[in-house]
C-alpha cells in the first residue's frame, strides 16, 4: 500500500473513531442526569416530539431541588388572567396588562414571582447568583405600588418532580419514552422573561443543542 493510501486508512480509521466517541458522549447524557442541586437554574425543554396538550414545547425553570423532590415554573406559559383582575380581587388597583403565567399543574392557587436579584420580600429564596423566587402577603401590594424588581415575571401554581421521575422523564426510561425525554439548558434573562411563548421555546431547544455540543463534542 502506498503512503497515500496508507494516510487515507489512518484518517478514516481516526474519524470513524471520533465518530463513536461523539455517540458514546451522546448516549452518556441521556444517562448521567443525576438528580442534586446542579439543576437548580437550568432549563428543562420539550422536545418537538412532546405532543402532550399540556407539556408541548414548554420550558421549565428549576428553582428548587432537594432529596424528595424537584421544584420549578413553567416560564412560557401565560393564561388568560391578568394581572389587574388578580390586583382588583384584592381591592388594589394596577394599570398594567401583564398576564400571570401557569407555572404549573401543582397547587394553581399558589401565588409565585421569579424575579431578577434587586428585590427581596419577607419570603424570598437566592437562586445562584442572578434569580431570586418570593412569595408573600405583601408581594402583590408592592408590585401595584410600583416597587417591583428590573425583571419579573408571576406564576400561579408550580411543576413538582420526585427524584425518580425527574430522572426516568429526563433520561426517557420506561414508562417514559426517549423520543419525549427533556433536554436541559442553562436558564437565560432573555428566554426566561420573554413575551413569545414559541420563541422562547425555539431559544431553548438552540441553546440546549448547543450546550450538549459544547460538553460533548471534543476532539483529542
Amino acid at each position: 500500500m502506498d503512503k497515500r493510501a496508507t494516510w487515507l486508512v489512518r484518517n478514516e480509521s481516526q474519524l470513524a473513531e471520533r465518530k463513536s466517541k461523539v455517540r458514546s458522549m451522546a448516549d452518556r447524557s441521556l444517562t448521567t442526569v443525576k438528580c442534586d442541586n446542579s439543576m437548580i437554574g437550568q432549563m428543562l425543554v420539550a422536545p418537538p416530539a412532546q405532543d402532550n396538550e399540556f407539556w408541548e414545547k414548554s420550558v421549565v425553570f428549576i428553582y428548587e431541588q432537594t432529596q424528595s423532590s424537584t421544584v420549578g415554573l413553567i416560564v412560557n406559559k401565560p393564561s388568560e388572567r391578568k394581572l389587574s383582575d388578580l390586583a382588583e380581587h384584592h381591592d388594589l388597583d394596577y394599570t398594567g396588562d401583564e398576564l400571570l403565567y401557569v407555572g404549573g399543574p401543582v397547587n394553581p392557587s399558589a401565588l409565585v414571582m421569579l424575579h431578577t436579584d434587586d428585590w427581596v420580600c419577607t419570603n424570598t429564596m437566592h437562586i445562584g447568583g442572578q434569580w431570586r423566587i418570593s412569595s408573600d402577603r405583601t408581594m402583590l401590594s408592592r408590585i401595584c405600588k410600583g416597587d417591583a424588581p428590573r425583571k419579573w415575571r408571576l406564576f400561579l401554581g408550580m411543576s413538582v418532580w420526585s427524584p425518580m421521575q425527574l430522572e426516568g422523564e429526563i433520561k426517557g426510561n420506561p414508562p417514559w419514552n426517549k423520543k419525549t425525554a427533556w433536554v436541559t439548558a442553562p436558564a437565560t434573562e432573555s428566554i426566561i422573561f420573554s413575551n413569545s411563548p414559541d420563541r422562547a421555546w425555539k431559544k431553548s431547544i438552540d441553546l440546549a443543542a448547543q450546550s450538549m455540543v459544547s460538553n460533548y463534542f471534543t476532539i483529542d
